[in-house]
């Protein structure tokens, strides 16, 4: 076949390409779904008797927020990282320093506060994990729409971002407030997710150009 007739056969074969909406509208989107599946498991549940009392006291309110802002910071990281050349490491560093800013509220309430109790709550684990599988998924197929080079970050992020929102959700459940218990149970099977998601990525998020 002469190479005239080849590159006409390819771009009649060729399908259009349907252009990726920009990084903050898929990540508006991704959140709004999250928040709602994540508010939904939280009602079902019920959320902990003494909220009210208890939201804006300085630990538990400083955590929640942390929490959040890891979630949404992981995700819009997973985003940035899925579109090749978009400028990533400030953002990546800036994830790091909340996840790393969560560990220290943790830290700072337990030597404080003296609490060094930590009652087992495994089924705030299980929450996290089942509460993260439909965000997850839906952001691991958001990703997978790029075109991204660092599939295990990429999937680190990915993950870190559902089950944060997860353990945002728990936390409006569980009734524990020690700070240790948070640290075994919510805080460190995050970040277990977490590194389960940098081998997950490498799986699912491979570009295949």
């Amino acid at each position: 076949m002469e190479t005239p007739d080849l590159i006409k056969q390819l771009s009649q074969d060729k399908k259009p390409v349907q252009p990726l909406a920009s990084i903050w509208m898929r990540f508006v989107q991704w959140s709004l779904i999250a928040l709602l599946c994540v508010g939904t498991a939280v009602l079902v549940m019920g959320v902990r008797a003494d909220l009210k009392a208890i939201l804006f006291t300085p630990a538990y309110f400083l955590q929640l927020i942390a929490t959040l802002a890891l979630a949404l910071l992981s995700s819009l990281s997973a985003f940035t990282l899925s579109i090749p050349g978009k400028k990533s490491v400030p953002l990546l560093l800036t994830t790091t320093l909340t996840l790393l800013g969560w560990l220290a509220i943790i830290g700072h309430f337990a030597y404080h506060g003296g609490d060094y109790a930590a009652p087992l709550g495994y089924v705030c684990t299980r929450d996290i994990l089942l509460m993260a599988l439909l965000p997850g998924a839906v952001l691991f197929w958001m990703i997978q729409q790029g075109a991204v080079l660092t599939a295990a970050i990429a999937g680190l992020f990915t993950i870190l971002s559902a089950a944060a929102l997860s353990a945002l959700g728990v936390q409006l459940i569980c009734a524990c407030n020690k700070p240790l218990h948070i640290l075994y149970w919510h805080f460190l099977p995050v970040l277990f997710f977490g590194l389960c998601g940098m081998l997950i990525g490498k799986v699912l998020l491979r570009w295949k150009n």
